[in-house]
């Protein structure tokens, strides 16, 4: 396996004239001396301040490569690269980058973007060298697991999704107000968390993947909403150059107090194209069966499509930014209950931001418009929901291999039906493991 890159790189960086800078000289030292993770640790917390410095961003893209940070290494070589296009050292470090990340492909093209350059015989003999280990590597890697395991402790202001009000008047059956039963009005509690999942991509040929997951989780409380599902998908995805077409079917059947609640059974296809290294577009539609085994008539046929973009900001901090918009329609299946399909209208926005090199900070902001087909026979009104959601955390990445997530999320979801508004607050922690 190739460990180092480029030793003649390395050389002629030490001979490059460079501005006085002693943490830079004491990085250089630790490097010459194979210490990567000590030059690593020297410059990491420096980043709100010099990141942007090509010569510290290279330097810590190199000890971040060399110390197993490779997601790290990529943004500082990128910054580099963002200021001098023409950085061959940058341009051959993110390429290793990329092969250490196995992403081939990616790791190619910017190895053959240096061919043909003005670069020492060492190095293209080096060069040669990983575009075989590439080609060696697209043929054999046929087949990749991975899976997790997470554990999420924490409270819900609302297990139920129910509303605060105690009464409600039915119009249809009087006007005076009806006590609602205790299942009806919001409960609070504390939860445990336990979920798992696995996924398989197998490479066909260069130009096609099959994919498939699984995934369960069983969410614990101490009132009689206790939920847990278990699902999956299977698909195929066919890559054209920059652009990818995925279509698959997925599953899930859900469950509340260890009773079938609904099953989910559909198709989903989308498109992807990644503009550039730090900008990626895509495009989905989906087709939904909804069926409720205890409750038939809310039976339903959804279909949803949308766009969306995902940036990576140049900045201190590796900002990272996405949106998405989509639209469509939940059909109910059964005649004479209008009042349970509705249209619906929605986007999200969110980013994540490097607090410091081992922490990610993330939120996101979602609003849902729901617009129901026909007046609830009960309340004498037509629906609807406008429901804004809110997520706030930090991943802390401590351990290779393992994530602790703080996390709050809040929910609005403001009705024209008193019975159907309500809030809900859950805060927790999570522990993950990925293998």
């Amino acid at each position: 396996m190739l460990k180092r890159i480029f030793p003649a790189l390395l050389i002629l960086l030490a001979t490059l004239p460079v501005r006085a800078d002693e943490v830079l000289d004491r990085a250089r030292e630790l490097m010459e001396q194979n210490r990567p993770q000590a030059a690593y640790e020297l410059l990491a917390p420096l980043q709100a301040e010099r990141a942007g410095d090509p010569d510290y961003d290279y330097l810590l893209g190199v000890a971040a490569l060399d110390s197993g940070h490779k997601g790290e290494a990529v943004f500082a070589f990128e910054r580099v690269l963002a200021v001098n296009p023409d950085h061959k050292l940058a341009r051959a470090e993110i390429a290793r980058a990329y092969f250490e990340l196995k992403e081939y492909q990616t790791a190619k093209g910017e190895f053959e973007s240096l061919q043909g350059q003005a670069i020492p015989d060492e190095v293209k003999e080096t060069m040669s060298r990983y575009l075989a280990a590439i080609d060696q590597q697209l043929g054999a890697l046929r087949t990749l697991w991975q899976g997790y395991v997470a554990m999420d402790l924490g409270y819900d202001s609302n297990v139920n999704s129910a509303t605060s009000a105690g009464t409600v008047a039915i119009p249809a059956i009087s006007s005076i107000p009806t006590q609602l039963s205790a299942a009806a009005v919001e409960q609070s509690d504390m939860f445990v968390r336990f979920s798992g999942g696995v996924s398989v991509r197998h490479r066909l040929t260069d130009d096609w993947l099959l994919h498939a997951s699984g995934n369960a989780f069983n969410r614990q409380t101490e009132s009689p909403f206790s939920t847990s599902a278990f699902g999956g998908h299977a698909g195929v995805t066919r890559l054209l150059g920059n652009h990818s077409l995925t279509l698959a079917v997925q599953g899930q059947e859900f469950f509340v107090d260890q009773a079938t609640f609904r099953n989910v059974l559909g198709l989903q296809g989308q498109w992807g194209y990644q503009y550039d290294n730090r900008t990626r577009f895509s495009a989905f539609v989906q087709y939904l069966d909804l069926t409720y085994p205890t409750q038939k008539p809310r039976d339903a046929t959804r279909i949803v499509g949308g766009v969306g973009a995902t940036r990576a900001l140049m900045g201190k901090r590796s900002p990272v930014i996405f949106a998405s918009v989509y639209g469509g329609v939940e059909d109910e299946q059964h005649s004479g209950v209008p009042h349970l399909g509705h249209d619906l209208v929605g986007g999200r926005a969110g980013g994540q931001i490097k607090l410091r090199h081992d922490i990610d900070l993330f939120g996101a902001l979602s609003y849902e418009y729901r617009d129901y087909h026909g007046p609830d026979p009960l309340f004498i009104a037509t629906r609807e929901d406008q429901q804004w959601d809110a997520t706030v955390g930090a991943d802390w990445r401590f351990a290779r291999n393992w994530k602790l997530t703080p996390k709050v999320s809040y929910t609005d979801n403001n009705a024209n039906i008193t019975i159907y508004a309500y809030d809900r607050l859950v805060a927790g922690v999570s522990l993950r493991r990925d293998f």
